[in-house]
């Protein structure tokens, strides 16, 4: 057996600085990530009657699914983000706690996991609505030109 076999997730300790620094980061990325969705939003429901027809119906009605259940998540990582920065005075306040502590950063290291996540499946999310947006806008100016 390796090393990992018992220890299957081994967590770098930081320190209370780098892990404000990094919650911060996190809710940069995603109000940036919210500000996206709310683009999309909009160009969506400016080209809503292109989306809806019977060829694009089907995948538009998936992609604002998803959309809308990425937009979900960014709301309820951000607010999980936010108490994390509150729960941060756990590890500077002096006194030990030590089950508040390493909750703490069973916390940490699973909103690291979700965060990788999310990220990565709105970025393949984000490239799916700039492909069918593109083919949507190349199919309306080609009707325009006739």
């Amino acid at each position: 057996m390796t090393p990992t076999d018992y220890y299957p997730k081994l967590m770098k300790w930081l320190s209370p600085d780098d892990l404000n620094d990094i919650c911060k980061t996190w809710l940069s990325e995603l109000q940036f990530i919210k500000d996206e969705q709310r683009f999309f939003q909009e160009v969506i429901r400016d080209h809503n009657r292109e989306l809806t027809t019977k060829s694009n119906y089907a995948h538009s009605k998936e992609l604002l699914e998803q959309l809308a259940k990425s937009s979900a998540k960014t709301f309820q990582l951000i607010r999980t983000v936010e108490h994390q920065l509150r729960d941060l005075e756990i590890l500077v306040d002096g006194v030990d706690q030590l089950k508040e502590e390493q909750n703490f950063k069973r916390c940490q290291a699973g909103l690291h996991d979700e965060m990788d996540t999310h990220k990565n499946a709105f970025k393949n999310l984000k490239r799916e609505l700039f492909k069918h947006i593109a083919h949507i806008l190349k199919i309306e100016k080609s009707v325009s030109k006739v």
